[in-house]
């Protein structure tokens, strides 16, 4: 094809003209209007290019002898995931959260959690790594499955901190204390207070 964007329909028309190949789809599953931009350059499969024009959708493709691709295509749904970031102990909810969902390619989405604690993010459905984290708590980390909107609740853990026993000394000795002078010091009696300053 010599223009690299096209409709679903027209790329789909394209792959039967070039390689022979018949593909049978149910197009009541497909928006075979959308129109796909494909970057040219470098060599690709058949399968890996119907990946590409399906984009947005979960895609099975079954290979029927002796020249037919069985291309099976459902939309991604997308679900909001929220929930709420609290302290394990005291359940203080925590402002300021920062929660990443992380998909199996590496997509990420991310918020934070506003003044109740609470945190919502829109997201394709899908299996997500659900990172919080929160400046002097541990970070958790876990996993949730996406298939319908969900809520999680987060339990933060203070992180514990030690620190070495410190030692505080004077910069002066005591002796050098007993060199200040009443002529030193500003006396703040009486109601020239102004004029002292000065």
């Amino acid at each position: 094809m010599n223009s690299s964007s096209a409709t679903v329909l027209q790329w789909f028309e394209w792959i039967e003209k070039s390689t022979g190949i018949v593909l049978s789809y149910n197009s009541a599953q497909m928006e075979l209007g959308e129109v796909r931009r494909i970057e040219p350059g470098g060599r690709m499969t058949v399968e890996e290019l119907l990946h590409r024009i399906l984009s947005g959708y979960q895609v099975k493709i079954a290979f029927i002898p002796p020249r037919k691709l069985v291309v099976h295509a459902r939309k991604i749904e997308s679900y909001d995931v929220s929930g709420t970031v609290s302290e394990v102990d005291s359940e203080e909810r925590l402002y300021g959260a920062v929660v990443t969902l992380e998909d199996k390619d590496g997509k990420q989405w991310n918020t934070i959690s506003n003044g109740k604690g609470i945190f919502r993010l829109h997201v394709p459905e899908g299996t997500y790594t659900v990172k919080t984290s929160y400046m002097g708590y541990t970070p958790q980390v876990q996993s949730v499955r996406v298939t319908r909107d969900c809520f999680i609740r987060t339990r933060m853990k203070p992180l514990l901190f030690e620190i070495e026993e410190i030692t505080v000394e004077s910069g002066k000795r005591e002796n050098e204390l007993g060199e200040l002078t009443p002529s030193n010091l500003l006396a703040f009696s009486g109601g020239d207070l102004f004029s002292q300053i000065w």
